[in-house]
């Protein structure tokens, strides 16, 4: 019970310290939000899509650019741990060491969920394409699982990378191939909700155990990753 409440406290603390301090990086946030709306602005312009394109356009453009822009901001998530010598410090604290992975994964999901929703906005304005109540209910559905899948799975290899040599090349390589499943799914999903206002089906089934997976991997490695 006592550990179970340490760990609640640590991930809040974590995860409040993260939230507090994009005050100070508001600038870095901003900069993904913009790098979304240019790659939507880019692709409208070199693309013009037909109405009838668009179902099988905007899925792929909503997740390829939510996904890029999140992963900076993903792969950012221990920096400033690691950077300003904080990371010694959390690891000599009382405060628990899977709280303190399970808290940055939470931001990293977090950080994806505001990205994914501004870009599905800018996406459906810049292309006056508009949705029912239904549609944008399992959209959000949608989102709350590819972010928690891609969030966990940033802070979990974010962790376990800490202290390489060359971190910053090695944890996209790990990374991104190991994201395509949650892009994928996400797509499918998004079109079918586009098309058929449908969103339980093959992909939403991989997508649901995709991210259990990575909630329980950060669970049960997020100890012994930040250790290692």
């Amino acid at each position: 019970g006592e550990k179970k409440m340490n760990l609640l406290k640590t991930t809040l603390i974590i995860f409040s310290e993260s939230l507090f301090s994009l005050r100070k990086k508001f600038g870095r946030f901003l900069g993904l939000f913009l790098l979304s709306i240019m790659f939507i602005v880019v692709f409208e312009v070199a693309y013009e899509p037909s109405p009838k394109d668009l179902v099988n356009f905007l899925p792929g453009l909503i997740w390829v650019t939510s996904i890029l822009s999140s992963s900076i901001g993903i792969l950012k998530i221990w920096d400033d741990e690691e950077n300003e010598s904080l990371l010694d410090f959390l690891k000599s604290s009382s405060l628990d060491r899977g709280g303190i992975v399970l808290g940055k994964s939470l931001w990293g999901a977090f950080l994806c969920f505001l990205i994914t929703i501004a870009t599905l906005l800018m996406t459906f304005f810049f292309f006056d394409y508009s949705l029912t109540i239904e549609q944008v209910v399992f959209l959000l559905i949608v989102i709350i699982f590819s972010s928690i899948a891609f969030g966990f799975l940033g802070g979990i290899f974010g962790a376990l990378s800490l202290g390489l040599n060359f971190r910053n090349i090695l944890l996209p390589l790990f990374l991104y191939p190991l994201a395509v499943p949650i892009l994928m799914s996400s797509i499918n999903i998004t079109k079918d909700i586009i098309a058929d206002g449908l969103l339980v089906g093959n992909w939403f089934y991989i997508l649901f155990v995709y991210s259990f997976v990575q909630f329980l991997l950060v669970f049960g490695l997020g100890e012994k990753a930040l250790d290692s």
